[in-house]
């Protein structure tokens, strides 16, 4: 066998392989693979504190984690968030979340740290109805 159809055959091999691997990734039950609307349902079951972390996965986790939808009730928080919820921790949160537009009802209640002033990215809000 010449080494110019030994090479072709290795690199056909090489070619078929990547392919069944990605069939086999594709056929892999994965939450990305569902429509968006669905994984926001299953987010909408999780708690507050975890969504970063899921939004940080993929793109299409991220637009999930910032729709307004799961933020229109923010709290109240675990107790292990709670105690070291910040004022600037806050500010950030209601920030990225685009709060002013999408929030209803805050509860801050074990928040200790939080004296309000994390609350200013809120102002101005037309939505917000309670904060407790």
């Amino acid at each position: 066998m010449h080494l110019s159809t030994r090479r072709a055959a290795r690199r056909r091999k090489e070619q078929e392989a990547a392919v069944a691997e990605q069939l086999a990734l594709a056929s892999r039950p994965c939450l990305t693979n569902l429509p968006e609307d669905l994984v926001l349902k299953v987010a909408e079951q999780l708690p507050h504190a975890s969504l970063p972390k899921l939004g940080s996965t993929c793109a299409m986790m991220q637009r999930v984690v910032h729709s307004g939808v799961l933020w229109r009730d923010i709290g109240p928080f675990p107790t292990t968030v709670a105690c070291c919820m910040s004022d600037n921790a806050l500010a950030k949160l209601l920030t990225r979340v685009n709060a002013r537009a999408s929030t209803t009802s805050i509860s801050l209640t074990s928040c200790c740290m939080v004296n309000g002033s994390g609350l200013a990215p809120l102002a101005g809000s037309t939505v917000l109805r309670s904060i407790d």
